[in-house]
């Protein structure tokens, strides 16, 4: 009945574990934590009984565990028996001394333990030196702590540029106390520059083409150096714009009245381009806003003529193309033949209409597309007025007929192939 207490008569001497199992209506079960207890014999003048130290062993730390560094380790105890005999428990770290506790139940907090292993043991001690037990170890970790190199975090290694980007140089520095002069940086063995504030940065500007090294080195006050591990680099050659005038068969002398057609190829361009101007002896000629761009030279004078082809950005950067000299020559051992072609635009077959046909003639008639690649080249023995040639083979565009009637060049026409 409640309380439910129990007298236990005629306890022998020893050392007891006891533990208490209450059983409910239902016959559920709940059990106690375990009491150590120690039943002495009865003291006499003629044998008195010796204190006994009970075995102790450590419950924190576990074996194996490791800690972060700057962490505090908790030491605690456990006795196998009754733990009146003990007076102070001493906690090691192979033989140094930790520390130690007189109180009940003798734990101890470990400050900021030292990295690496250490092999713990708990001492219990009695009334005197001579009379102790030692727990088994535990051995522990304690993790080295992350130290900081100087090292170049930015540009990382392989990092490619371009000829004329700023490159700018990162460092992380050492979290020490020392104070810090200044931190140089070289490409090789070369010193490019210096930096005296934190973050100790620095932007190298105009970096040569090809490969570099760069190495930093941090200078504190007392004259330490540290030097970074080398990062390499490359700086590649930048891409420039570049304006080719385009000329039908590179053609550079022609006869006076003719009409030429001019084009242009624009190479490595990183913004839209947009207008082109075409200029002869520092006047523009003409100019076209719609790529590709192309512009019909017509009645082209007698003379020598230099033209260049500017093209200007949507920036507004102006590009120009190296200049391209024509010789026109009168005309006056021939008559110039004058023709029409059609249909325009075609799809199968143009046809070549002379209005002034007054003999046989040897015609070769070359097809020229845009890009001044010539497409086909037809050559006729005729006295007909009108001459067909088949088109169907080429590809949709646009293209220029150039005609030569007896060594003669006549004037070109553009015709659309759908």
């Amino acid at each position: 009945a409640s309380p439910y207490s129990f007298n236990w008569a005629d306890v022998p001497v020893g050392s007891f574990s006891l533990t208490a199992k209450a059983t409910d209506n239902k016959g559920s079960v709940t059990v106690s934590g375990v009491v150590n207890i120690f039943v002495k014999g009865k003291e006499s003048d003629e044998d008195p009984v010796e204190a006994i130290i009970p075995e102790v062993i450590i419950l924190s730390p576990f074996n194996s565990q490791e800690f972060d560094p700057d962490t505090n380790v908790d030491l605690t105890i456990m006795f196998l028996s009754s733990e009146e005999a003990v007076k102070k428990v001493e906690y090691y770290s192979g033989s140094q001394l930790i520390g130690s506790s007189s109180i009940s139940p003798f734990g101890l907090k470990w400050q900021n333990p030292t990295s690496g292993k250490h092999i713990i043991t708990a001492k219990a001690i009695g009334e005197g030196s001579d009379k102790f037990k030692v727990s088994p170890p535990v051995i522990i970790t304690i993790k080295e702590k992350n130290q900081t190199i100087f090292q170049i975090i930015d540009p990382i290694k392989d990092a490619e540029f371009m000829t004329g980007d700023k490159i700018t140089i990162k460092v992380e520095i050492p979290e020490i106390s020392n104070p810090i002069n200044r931190v140089d940086f070289f490409n090789g063995n070369k010193k490019i520059g210096s930096s005296t504030t934190a973050p100790y940065d620095y932007r190298w500007d105009n970096a040569g083409e090809g490969d570099h090294t760069l190495v930093a080195q941090l200078i504190y006050i007392d004259g330490t150096k540290k030097l970074s591990t080398p990062i390499p680099i490359k700086v590649l050659k930048k891409k420039h714009a570049i304006v080719k005038l385009v000329v039908p068969d590179n053609i550079t002398e022609v006869q006076s009245g003719e009409n030429i057609d001019l084009n242009v190829e624009l190479v490595e361009f990183e913004n839209e381009v947009k207008i082109v101007e075409y200029i002869v002896e520092s006047k523009k000629l003409g100019e076209s806003e719609e790529n590709p761009y192309g512009f019909q030279w017509k009645n082209i004078p007698e003379g020598d003529h230099r033209i260049v082809a500017r093209a200007i950005d949507v920036k507004g950067k102006s590009y120009y193309s190296e200049p391209v000299i024509f010789s026109v020559v009168k005309d006056i051992a021939n008559p110039q033949l004058d023709y029409v072609i059609g249909p325009n635009p075609t799809t199968e077959h143009l046809n070549v209409i002379f209005t002034n046909l007054d003999g046989i003639y040897d015609f070769e008639f070359r097809v020229v597309s845009m890009n001044g690649e010539v497409e086909k080249t037809v050559k006729v023995n005729s006295e007909e007025s009108t001459i067909t040639i088949d088109v169907s083979d080429l590809m949709t565009g646009v293209y220029v007929l150039h005609l030569t009637s007896n060594g003669n060049q006549l004037t070109s026409k553009k015709f659309i192939k759908n």
